[in-house]
């Protein structure tokens, strides 16, 4: 019969590294002899130790959504189907042959810098009614290459969208949910790299306008398009990445952004400094930023509270070449036991030249019992003040006040105090 598949051949000539190799999961990290690591590639969740992968027992297992087994049960969860399809598909492909001792390994473990091209396209509907709804045009559909996609995989039963680098190539396809109740609404393949990319960057570059529409969704960018500016980009969030901004700069010399008018896309405007703007203390980076972010640095939840008192710094006034000890009572005063991560920042009130509001100096994590008290220290020499000095090319201390602000995240700061430096230092010297 030529549908008859022999799984016990198909098991010992394809191995579970050469498969997760064809689907491009390249970011398992090992764990030990032939053991790797890393979030899982069938459920795309965020735990980043959730998939187990044995090369030598040719085994994975996820602890999250406790898909498991052999390679057969691998490609069956990757592709929504059945076993006995996977291994019609193994046997159909061209994943076969012992895999090589060091080459393959680290390409599974080697974090991929960009999108790699697709070997593959699928074959849409762009006459869908989803379309329709969505005010898409069959002209439109067509351009743009999105339709719905009925077979398995991750795409399966969503509008596929066909997301091209900047060179033309096809490098993944994100699925969109036809359903209100589907999660997630946009599924992207596992380990694709959005930040690197700009959606329709390639049609745009294609245009002889210096002029740029910048977007936020794929929907957003086919309407624009569609309504007569064809010189439209999405940037797939809310959030200009530093290579997405690289991709606009080469080539538009006039930028326009068009994101959506509710918070998210009002405060994304607002973060967005002008594209021909390097100065990092203008607001590009976390340093300088001045606006609030959603998640500040440090950020995180507990089960229970906690009490900052006692802020003592021993020494008020050291040299340019001493240290200071900062210390600081952290009492449980909850009712259940909890971790904190205490976090220890600096600021220099006094500097010559423009410097962040506050550094992140020292942090240490302890676990306390509910009214449980523990004195946490922190030793700072006086490099943990220096900035670099362009002119003298080291990094400097400049005499005058400092501040010490200890708290639970960058925008949660339980105390404060000064000290001072007496005495420039420099380093090296």
């Amino acid at each position: 019969m030529s549908d008859w598949v022999d799984f016990s051949e198909i098991k010992s000539r394809v191995t579970i590294e050469q498969v997760l190799r064809s689907y491009r999961v390249d970011w398992l990290r090992r764990s030990g002899a032939q053991q790797y690591r890393g979030r899982c590639p069938i459920h795309a969740g965020q735990g980043k130790e959730a998939f187990h992968a044995n090369f030598r027992q040719n085994l994975f297992h996820c602890f999250a959504c406790g898909a498991g087994g052999n390679v057969l049960d691998l490609v069956a969860a990757m592709e929504a189907c059945t076993v006995r399809e996977a291994a019609l598909r193994l046997r159909a492909s061209q994943v076969s042959g012992p895999a090589s001792q060091s080459g393959q390994r680290q390409l599974v473990t080697k974090k991929r810098t960009v999108n790699s091209p697709l070997g593959f396209s699928l074959t849409l509907d762009r006459r869908h009614s989803y379309l329709i709804r969505r005010g898409i045009d069959a002209a439109t559909a067509d351009w743009f290459e999105v339709g719905y996609y009925c077979g398995g995989g991750l795409m399966s039963g969503r509008i596929a969208i066909p997301i091209h680098d900047e060179h033309a190539r096809l490098v993944a396809y994100c699925g969109r949910a036809i359903d209100g109740a589907a999660a997630p609404r946009y599924r992207f393949p596992s380990g694709f790299q959005k930040s690197h990319v700009l959606f329709n960057y390639h049609r745009a570059l294609a245009t002889s306008s210096n002029s740029l529409i910048v977007v936020e969704g794929f929907f957003d960018c086919m309407r624009v398009h569609q309504a007569g500016f064809p010189c439209v980009v999405a940037l797939m969030g809310a959030r200009l990445s530093r290579a997405q901004r690289a991709l606009v700069t080469d080539r538009f010399s006039n930028i326009v952004l068009l994101l959506d008018g509710d918070p998210t896309g009002r405060r994304a405007t607002a973060q967005i400094p002008p594209m021909t703007e390097y100065d990092i203390t203008k607001g590009f980076t976390y340093l300088y930023f001045d606006g609030e972010p959603v998640y500040p640095f440090g950020h995180g939840l507990s089960y229970t509270a906690f009490k900052y008192t006692n802020l003592n710094i021993l020494s008020k006034r050291i040299p340019g070449n001493g240290q200071v000890t900062v210390r600081v009572d952290v009492q449980n005063s909850g009712s259940r036991a909890g971790d904190e991560v205490v976090q220890v920042y600096l600021h220099d009130v006094e500097a010559s030249v423009k410097r962040p509001k506050k550094e992140l100096r020292g942090f240490e994590r302890i676990s306390l019992k509910p009214g449980e008290k523990k004195t946490v220290s922190f030793l700072l020499p006086a490099e943990k003040l220096a900035f670099w000095d362009v002119n003298k090319k080291a990094f400097v201390v400049e005499p005058g006040a400092f501040e010490a602000l200890v708290g639970s995240s960058s925008s949660d700061i339980r105390a404060k105090g000064q000290f001072g430096v007496t005495s420039p230092g420099q380093w090296p010297n």
